[in-house]
């Protein structure tokens, strides 16, 4: 099948190294030239492109260890039908890789200097030093060659020497813009949430938005890392739509949950946001017989709900606060006022781990409304009847305690 653009065929190991002859070199693993000799010499089998007249583009070779003093030759071959066998005279050089000082791993890559053919045969040949390893790791050959010359009237493609000097000149700069022509198609990949690499990238998106990554144990697998890293990324993105909602603070909480417990909390109902404050005393409640009787021992308001200290009107030493904000002929609309107050439910166990509690109780100051008090409320494993019986807020049901253990 013709390929639609640009592609390589690639010989390593795993692919096979697709050897048609070797003389003193081995090509189980890394290509390396035989321990008791200091020249070889390596054969690919033909490589067929598919492409008629193909422009096959470049070499490029991946050297996991080049000792000093080593120096590899790279030769091509091209034909428009299969080859019964390879003349001398059939070669072309395409450079050579000369080592002054040990490298470590790296890549180099050469230019295809044989003419244009559906077919290419590659040959390497290899010299070391004595007592050095000489490893190629792997090979890519890249076709079909896109150069800028493709964007030039086809005069100065007219003879062969002209297009051949300014491909080479083409392909010089194109060298050096690849990178920067890669780093701007790979562009749009670091605005995405869900495509951002982990590490550096996704922690410098985050910085964009203000988004603080807790991710949990530092001892966690990179991979893991990242995910978290990612989850509360996402949420913090999503609650920034939403931003001083019980929703947004919802969103959050879920993501950090999650990476500090390692429990799935979205297959959960907590965490459980209930605005409002809780019923205390004899207030008039509807749907309770006992607290529901007018002019009986039940009240719509009274001064405790806030606790304001007012000398003569309430001022009971351990009741009355010290409350100096606000008008106090408008504390009953603010109490009536449900979002001045919300209650936050989880499970007793999440937070007796380690940092879980402190890390909860920043991420709900740094997103609470400023004028909205707040209770975070441990819910244990039992349910109480009048006491801890709301069905989807503070019951849990489990497994009942163990006695408690005695002594004589």
């Amino acid at each position: 099948m013709r390929p639609r653009g640009p592609t390589h065929w690639l010989l390593d190991q795993r692919t096979g190294w697709r050897t048609a002859t070797r003389d003193q070199v081995s090509d189980h693993g890394d290509l390396r030239v035989a321990s008791t000799h200091a020249v070889g010499t390596w054969t690919g089998l033909v490589l067929d492109s598919r492409i008629d007249q193909c422009a096959w583009d470049r070499v490029e070779l991946d050297f996991s260890g080049m000792p000093a003093q080593s120096v590899v030759t790279v030769e091509t071959a091209s034909f428009h039908q299969p080859p019964w066998q390879i003349g001398e005279g059939d070669w072309t050089r395409s450079g050579h890789h000369h080592a002054p000082n040990d490298l470590a791993a790296h890549t180099v890559d050469w230019p295809v200097r044989s003419a244009p053919g559906r077919y290419l045969a590659v040959r390497l040949r290899l010299s070391r030093p004595s007592g050095g390893t000489l490893a190629i790791h792997a090979m890519r050959v890249h076709y079909p060659k896109a150069t800028w010359l493709d964007f030039l009237p086809a005069v100065f493609r007219a003879d062969d020497e002209s297009r051949d000097l300014l491909e080479r000149f083409f392909g010089a700069l194109g060298g050096a813009w690849d990178p920067t022509i890669a780093r701007i198609r790979d562009l749009p990949a670091s605005f995405d949430l869900g495509a951002v690499p982990g590490g550096v990238p996704m922690r410098f998106l985050a910085s964009w938005f203000g988004i603080a990554l807790a991710t949990g144990p530092t001892a966690a697998p990179e991979t893991v890392q990242y995910e978290r890293e990612r989850r509360m990324l996402q949420a913090g993105v999503a609650a920034m739509r939403i931003r001083g909602t019980p929703a947004a603070l919802r969103i959050l909480l879920i993501a950090l949950l999650t990476n500090l417990t390692g429990v799935d909390i979205g297959r959960t109902h907590f965490p459980v946001l209930l605005e409002g404050k809780p019923a205390v005393g004899g207030w008039f409640i509807l749907g309770r017989p006992d607290r529901a009787v007018l002019c009986g021992p039940t009240q719509l308001w009274g001064a405790e709900a806030v606790g304001r200290l007012r000398i003569g009107t309430y001022s009971q030493v351990g009741k009355a606060k010290l409350i100096g904000v606000g008008d106090p002929a408008k504390d009953a609309a603010a109490v009536m006022t449900t979002g001045h107050h919300f209650r936050v439910y989880l499970p007793a166990a999440w937070l007796k781990i380690e940092g879980v509690r402190d890390a909860v109780r920043a991420l709900i100051d740094a997103e609470r409304p400023a004028t909205a008090s707040y209770e975070l409320c441990a819910v244990s494993g039992r349910v109480v009847v009048g006491a801890q019986s709301t069905v989807g807020v503070d019951t849990i049901v489990s497994a009942p305690p163990l006695p408690a253990a005695t002594t004589n």
